[in-house]
């Protein structure tokens, strides 16, 4: 179940020369949506905070022009030191492609990854309604 949703629009510089939005652009929707979740949870821009460390993305069908775009998305997993989330790319309410990103839980000033926070497993838990770590 997805819990959040992040309504986008397609830009004319999103589209390929075949006519459909560009495999890359989908890293941007997901990235874009992703900022709004972590925002809306109050972890965006905290610290310390998430970093990509890998992106999986299966495309489904070709998303064009003037197509209403939804994304949907949801923390599935958190480990000691990293997230994982899924995504689901919807063009005019039908499903165009699913996407998997892992993430680690960072400390800029220290430059090193660090365990996730335990109020960012409680925030991400209450909004997913479920637990997300295992634990002991």
């Amino acid at each position: 179940m997805y819990y959040f949703s992040h309504s986008l629009e397609i830009r004319f510089r999103d589209i390929d020369a075949l006519g459909h939005v560009n495999n890359a652009v989908y890293l941007s929707y997901i990235e874009q949506t992703r900022a709004k979740y972590l925002e809306g949870l109050g972890l965006r821009g905290s610290h310390p905070t998430t970093i990509l460390v890998g992106n999986e993305i299966d495309y489904l069908r070709p998303v064009l022009l003037h197509e209403s775009l939804e994304v949907k998305m949801r923390c599935t997993e958190i480990g000691r030191k990293s997230l994982k989330f899924e995504y689901e790319i919807h063009a005019n309410n039908e499903l165009a492609a699913r996407a998997k990103s892992t993430h680690v839980w960072f400390d800029f000033a220290a430059n090193t990854s660090v365990p996730v926070s335990p109020e960012a497993i409680a925030k991400l838990e209450a909004l997913e309604q479920k637990k997300l770590v295992a634990r002991s």
